[in-house]
């Protein structure tokens, strides 16, 4: 009784952590907070009726409750010594496997689960873990369909294609390829022709990404490297390195180029920025959860735009947590052009700031899981370009305004190996109105790479 009550607990949270996460399926990151969480929930593996524990296992057994995970390790270790064969040395292999396994170190955990099987077949914690192991790092393909509507104006279809496996229970590659078209949607203040923009545009990405951990460093490692096609061909790409501190908070430093598409004018050409960034926090946790970001972003024109904010959210009561944020960007140079009143070719804040309210609302609708959040400006200004009076410059005026974001989403499971996310989006700042709405499938194929 007590093991399914266990299993079906862990199955839950596993399925939470991978819907929580609005670009799915990004396994490896879910996969630590998983691992994390199943070391409350899963407890440690329990004698058969009438098994006396030995001593010295029963105090290795106090140690990993009481967090004291060296001393433990030295203890199962050092009896292992002594007594290497037998249920015992079993049970003893298997805590060294359940240990291994809430560190994250997901190679070390599989092989001393399947040794402790081999020593003893009834071992059923370390069948029952080996067999979590396998179904989180089964490899999975992923396709995602959005469509977005912008005040700005123009409209964007996007396809994104995806595949991954896990190379090792620790490590992962996966490759991407996303197709997009963007139309002028026709419904702005411009006619297309004014604007001197062709109707429509056609742009693509193709990606090679690589992660995983290095359990003895305590440490997350990304990478990745593609292309992008918009008229012209460019690169782009990222790297990132992440510690795990305690409580399940990162802290993760990233530098990257990535492709710029959120205005009407970058939609002309090809433009790309290069962005480094410090992230500290918990972003997955499904209690209490935040992050503090610090981000610098460079363009080819020589400007730059700087980005701190920070945001927690907190649980109230089942289904709902709520919190607050706060945001700060600013940009060296205005790209505000007065002719078309518009940012060309890229949108530059002037000493932007925001405190905003956060709310979350989770509701399970059978297996289905709803999902709306939001939040809301409650106190945001900014410095506005504008003309001066009689001559071509810009003035800054400071004003206030009243950005808000809302998401909806819906979770299916549809299968062991299948499910689907249905999510739609509309949010607006001081200048930009967007709608957008996406399908998400994502499938998990069979198989395991064991090394």
């Amino acid at each position: 009784m007590r093991g399914t009550v266990l299993l079906t607990s862990c199955t839950f949270l596993i399925a939470e952590l991978w819907r929580s996460s609005p670009r799915l399926p990004a396994p490896s990151a879910h996969l630590v907070s998983a691992v994390l969480a199943l070391a409350v929930l899963t407890g440690l593996p329990s004698p058969a009726d009438g098994q006396t524990i030995p001593p010295r296992i029963a105090a290795a057994e106090r140690l990993l409750e009481e967090e004291r995970y060296a001393e433990a390790t030295d203890t199962l270790e050092a009896y292992l010594r002594e007594r290497p064969e037998g249920a015992e040395a079993a049970r003893a292999m298997t805590l060294l496997g359940t240990l291994a396994y809430w560190r994250g170190d997901l190679s070390s955990a599989v092989r001393r689960f399947e040794i402790a099987l081999s020593m003893d077949p009834g071992q059923a914690e370390a069948a029952r873990q080996l067999h979590e192991i396998e179904e989180l790092t089964r490899p999975w393909a992923r396709l995602a369909l959005e469509g977005t509507d912008d005040d700005q104006p123009y409209r964007q279809a996007r396809l994104e294609l995806e595949s991954g496996t896990f190379l090792t229970p620790l490590w992962t590659v996966q490759i991407a390829l996303s197709p997009r078209r963007l139309r002028t949607s026709g419904d702005g203040p411009a006619a297309a022709s004014d604007r001197g923009l062709d109707d429509a545009h056609a742009a693509g990405e193709a990606r090679v990404e690589m992660g995983g951990f290095v359990p003895g460093a305590r440490m997350d490692l990304t990478a990745g490297f593609g292309a992008v096609l918009q008229e012209d061909v460019g690169w782009i790409g990222h790297a990132g390195a992440g510690i795990r501190l305690r409580g399940g908070v990162r802290l993760t430093g990233r530098v990257g180029r990535q492709h710029y598409l959120w205005t009407v004018a970058s939609a002309q050409s090809l433009l790309l920025v290069d962005r480094a960034e410090l992230v500290l926090g918990r972003k997955d946790h499904p209690g209490w959860a935040g992050e503090v970001v610090v981000r610098r972003e460079f363009f080819p024109d020589d400007n730059a735009i700087a980005t701190a904010y920070a945001w927690v959210l907190g649980p109230v009561f089942p289904g709902l947590r709520l919190g607050g944020a706060a945001a700060w960007q600013d940009a060296e140079e205005s790209r505000w052009s007065p002719t078309t009143e518009r940012y060309t070719p890229y949108f530059t804040p002037e000493a932007q700031r925001v405190v905003s309210t956060l709310a979350e609302v989770t509701v399970p609708l059978g297996r289905t899981t709803a999902r709306l959040n939001g939040s809301y400006g409650v106190w945001a200004l900014e410095d506005a370009p504008g003309n001066h009076s009689g001559s071509d410059g810009l003035a800054f005026a400071q004003r206030s305004f009243a950005p808000w974001r809302v998401v909806a989403a819906l979770d299916v499971p549809a299968g062991e190996a299948l499910s689907l996310r249905i999510e739609a989006e509309r949010w607006e700042t001081a200048f930009y109105a967007r709608t957008r709405g996406s399908l998400v499938i994502v499938v998990r194929l069979d198989g395991i790479s064991r090394q």
